[in-house]
């Protein structure tokens, strides 16, 4: 995860030279919606108990959005460890992680109920992605230009870095789960741009239309993108 993140940041910034990216271009480019979109892919064709490789790519992507991009987009200085230790996502999966190494579990009641808000996360995300898709505007304007640059990008190209990289690992490494575990990769690697990006858009008032009109374009054409 973190080595498919740096290629990407890589491969953004030697791009935002040449092609005139913006910052939120770069960020697009970068992060994809691994919560909403690959958490129901994943457990619906891998099962449930493959979402636990799906954390380690939200954590990495985490840390990079609140603290590189979060200076990228918002002037910030330093490492925004703060914002890091706040965010619930990442309090989610440490504590997850932690109750998941103790010999302990929880009563049976707790338990089923976790596990009920847990099968709710794949329609809850659809929905988010339906409320998204239902305020698409197709057609652009000048805070949008150019955006389809960054679409064909984050769709076409990001998804051969991210194969080629997995192509290494499954030669490098010899695991039983190592073909799973790269499918799961390849779907992060290859999905669309992160919903994310637009949220720390809007928090520093920074082209947080662009942001969202690339997220909307791009989750609506990884329909058929992924698949290939």
């Amino acid at each position: 995860s973190a080595v498919i993140h740096l290629c990407f940041l890589f491969f953004a910034r030697l791009l935002q030279s040449r092609m005139r990216f913006s910052d939120v271009d770069h960020a697009s480019l970068v992060y994809t919606n691994a919560g909403n979109i690959l958490i129901p892919l994943v457990a619906g064709t891998l099962g449930q108990e493959y979402i636990f490789y799906t954390c380690s790519y939200m954590v990495v992507q985490n840390l990079l959005i609140w603290s590189y991009t979060a200076n990228v987009i918002g002037g910030c200085r330093g490492f925004q460890f703060r914002r890091v230790l706040k965010n619930p996502v990442i309090l989610a999966i440490l504590v997850g992680f932690v109750y998941m190494l103790s010999p302990f579990s929880l009563p049976g009641a707790l338990e089923a109920a976790i596990r009920s808000v847990g099968g709710c996360m794949a329609p809850a995300s659809m929905i988010l992605v339906g409320v998204l898709l239902a305020g698409l505007r197709l057609r652009g304007d000048e805070r949008t230009r150019g955006a389809w640059r960054v679409v064909f990008l984050r769709l076409a190209v990001c998804p051969f870095i991210t194969l080629a990289l997995l192509y290494g690992m499954i030669r490098l490494v010899d695991h039983p789960d190592i073909w799973p575990i790269c499918f799961v990769l390849a779907l992060a690697g290859s999905g669309p741009s992160a919903s994310l990006v637009t949220q720390v858009a809007q928090l520093y008032d920074n082209q947080s239309d662009r942001a969202s009109y690339i997220n909307a374009v791009t989750t609506v054409l990884c329909s058929l993108t992924l698949p290939v």
